[in-house]
C-alpha cells in the first residue's frame, strides 16, 4: 500500500482551523452523515481531503472571509503586542532614571524644605 494512498487525519479543532468553521458545526456535518470521519474514544478525526473537498465547495466570498478573519486576528494581535510593549517602554513608572527624584529634604512641586 502506498504511502500516498493512506488518508491523513486531523482532529475537528484543527479541521475548524483550517476551514473556517466551528468544531461543534464539523461534528454535526458528521452526524448528519454529510462528512466522513472516524471517532477513536470521544474524539473524531476528519480525513484532510475531506476537509479539501468542503472548503472548495465553499463559495469563494467564504474562503475570502476566512483568510480575511485570520489575518486581521493576527494584526490585531500584533498591534495589541506593540501597544503593550510601547506603554511598558515609556510609562514613567518603568524608567530607571534617577535624576527627576528629589534629593534628601527637596519637594517634587517647589523644591523648598516644608515645615509642619
Amino acid at each position: 500500500m502506498d504511502k500516498a494512498s493512506i488518508p491523513q487525519f486531523i482532529s475537528l479543532k484543527e479541521a475548524g482551523k483550517i476551514s473556517g468553521y466551528n468544531p461543534d458545526y464539523l461534528g454535526q456535518l458528521i452526524r448528519k452523515g454529510k462528512l466522513r470521519a472516524v471517532r477513536i474514544a470521544r474524539n473524531w478525526f476528519v480525513p484532510k481531503q475531506e476537509i479539501k473537498k468542503i472548503i472548495s465547495s465553499m463559495p469563494d466570498s467564504n474562503q475570502q472571509n476566512i483568510l480575511l478573519t485570520t489575518s486581521l486576528k493576527l494584526l490585531v494581535a500584533i498591534l495589541f503586542l506593540l501597544i503593550a510593549i510601547g506603554f511598558i517602554f515609556i510609562s514613567p513608572q518603568f524608567s530607571t532614571r534617577r535624576d527627576n527624584l528629589p534629593q534628601n529634604n527637596q519637594s517634587f512641586s517647589t523644591g523648598e524644605n516644608l515645615e509642619f
